[in-house]
Parts: C-alpha cells; sequence; structure tokens
C-alpha cells in the first residue's frame, strides 16, 4: 500500500448528533489509519442540546488526533 506523506486535517461541525458522531469518527480514523497518512480530526460543537459534548469528550481518550473543540454556548451550558 502506497503510504501518504503529507498531513491532513478534517474539520467537523457538530450540532446534536450524539446518535452518529461515535460511528462516524470511527469511520474517519479507519479510512485514515487505512492510508496511513498522518491526520487530525477536528470536531466543534456548536451548542449541542443532546449527549454530543460528552460523547466527544469520551471519545478524546481512545482517538488519538481527535481534537475536540467547543463554542462558548456549549461551555455555559457544561457549566449549568
Amino acid at each position: 500500500m502506497h503510504r501518504v506523506k503529507e498531513k491532513f486535517s478534517v474539520i467537523i461541525p457538530v450540532y446534536n448528533e450524539a446518535d452518529i458522531i461515535e460511528k462516524n469518527l470511527r469511520e474517519v480514523k479507519a479510512t485514515f489509519d487505512e492510508f496511513g497518512c498522518r491526520y487530525e480530526i477536528i470536531v466543534i460543537d456548536d451548542g449541542s442540546e443532546d449527549a454530543s459534548y460528552q460523547i466527544l469528550k469520551r471519545l478524546e481518550r481512545s482517538i488519538p488526533n481527535l481534537i475536540v473543540n467547543v463554542t462558548l454556548k456549549t461551555l455555559v451550558k457544561e457549566e449549568l
């Protein structure tokens, strides 16, 4: 298999995606791992009102190249 030398960044906006976010992120990870390239997956939670943020924080521990960013709306909601 041909190894790709470039590093890729994938930016994924998230809003109320709790039902599908884990499956989608694992598929993105598997695809990049298959190609053997360097990558990062940046997820931006835009104030989800479901469990998206909690799922993303859990996935951060098992997907090393996952970076979770949140908007102020998400942070305020988590503090309440």
